[in-house]
């Protein structure tokens, strides 16, 4: 039996995820789909535009046959940490053989070759790196100058400076790189689907990426024209959410991020990952000197920090998520939570799996910080509802919810 895992965030579900799902099943002989996907706040730092029980039952409904989540820690963390996270899960749910994941580039095997220069870096091209990052220079703007410069000394003869620029300016590219890299310690088999979707245009069509169709769902009053976009069984639930739970309210959002800094001190926001040293002093003054968010925001912003590692470090400062918590992935300590199953023969596939929680009885094992983690996402995410009352009367504590089972 072949089983893929696919990792995912679903926000939403679209054309282009029922593609992959599809393609999967028919054109490379993939008897069960599995998503591991991201919670109610996704890995640009913000708050999905349905929360991750919804979104675990329309990729159900769709076509997964079991959906899990990524634990929250991991997921609001790096590229790096979110790969290694979806794989290291992946690779621990037994039956598991393949996995998927999009990318924008035609160059497929440019970016097998820079997957596999990137995961054994030598010590010229660290340390042309490190000092393009203490020239203030972000992560990713480092990579391409540094990738630029292995090229020019010849380290680099596999692809040209266009083809690497054009892989590490798109980020389901610099994802796709980290998975490569992760999935050279496990026996999966990755399927690379390339994206069809343009991911900057607003454009909606019946090929809109899901960054448009947030965009268009969040800025108008109806939600038709994005019914094109999406499956119908999927445009029926966020019709159905936006009108039960309403819109996630991003201005509270952003008030909640701004309060808690305003209440907090550096040496706090020292033990979040990603925080180098210095930054926590920046940010405390930048929200000192503002009650408005977007002006803190623009404010706090440099090249050397991209707006998504901002956010996510304003995000698990609120949430409590300490650098230790982020890290202990290198560790394998996680959990196997699941959120949606298709049908429960699926479970007798996957019967060996440890720490796979699918009852109430599973949570005993699990670590009692990544419960309190979840436990605040969710109650987090209920202030951003208008009305909470159909999310909260599903949950008690995340890790005792019980899985949407399709009918």
């Amino acid at each position: 039996m072949k089983i893929c895992a696919i990792i995912c965030e679903y926000n939403p579900f679209h054309n282009g995820h029922q593609y992959q799902i599809d393609t999967l099943k028919q054109k490379y002989g993939i008897d069960k789909v599995i998503g591991i996907m991201s919670g109610n706040f996704v890995q640009r730092g913000f708050p999905s535009i349905m929360d991750k029980y919804t979104r675990a039952k329309i990729a159900v409904e769709c076509g997964c046959d079991l959906v899990v989540g990524i634990p929250t820690p991991y997921t609001l963390a790096s590229a790096e940490i979110f790969a290694m996270a979806g794989v290291k899960i992946a690779s621990a749910i037994q039956g598991v053989t393949h996995i998927s994941f999009g990318c924008e580039t035609q160059n497929i095997s440019v970016l097998y070759k820079l997957a596999d220069y990137l995961s054994r870096p030598n010590e010229t091209f660290n340390t042309t790196y490190k000092n393009y990052i203490q020239n203030g220079d972000s992560h990713p703007i480092s990579l391409t100058k540094t990738l630029v410069d292995m090229i020019k000394i010849g380290e680099i003869n596999f692809a040209t400076e266009k083809e690497i620029i054009d892989i590490v300016s798109m980020p389901n590219n610099i994802l796709a790189l980290e998975y490569l890299k992760q999935i050279k310690h496990t026996s999966l088999t990755p399927i690379i689907l390339q994206r069809t979707s343009n991911y900057h245009s607003d454009k909606v069509t019946n090929n809109t990426s899901a960054k448009a169709i947030r965009q268009f769902y969040l800025s108008h009053n109806t939600l038709l024209p994005i019914k094109k976009s999406m499956p119908q069984k999927s445009f029926v639930e966020l019709k159905n959410y936006a009108k039960e739970c309403g819109k996630v309210d991003y201005d509270t959002f952003c008030k909640l991020l701004l309060s808690n800094i305003k209440l907090s001190s550096a040496n706090n926001l020292k033990n979040i990952f990603d925080v180098e040293q210095g930054l926590e002093n920046r940010i405390i003054t930048c929200a000192q000197n503002t009650n408005n968010f977007e002006k803190f925001f623009s404010a706090l912003a440099t090249k050397r920090y991209t707006n998504s590692r901002l956010q996510r470090i304003l995000l698990c400062h609120l949430l409590q998520i300490s650098k230790d918590m982020t890290l202990s992935i290198k560790n394998d300590d996680f959990y196997i939570k699941v959120l949606a199953i298709k049908n429960t023969d699926i479970l007798k596939d996957i019967s060996g799996t440890k720490n796979l929680v699918v009852r109430a009885k599973d949570a005993d094992k699990i670590n009692s910080n990544f419960v309190d983690i979840e436990d605040r996402a969710n109650q987090l995410y209920s202030m951003l509802l208008k009305n909470a009352d159909k999310f909260l009367s599903r949950i008690n504590k995340d890790i005792y919810s019980i899985p949407f089972i399709e009918k």
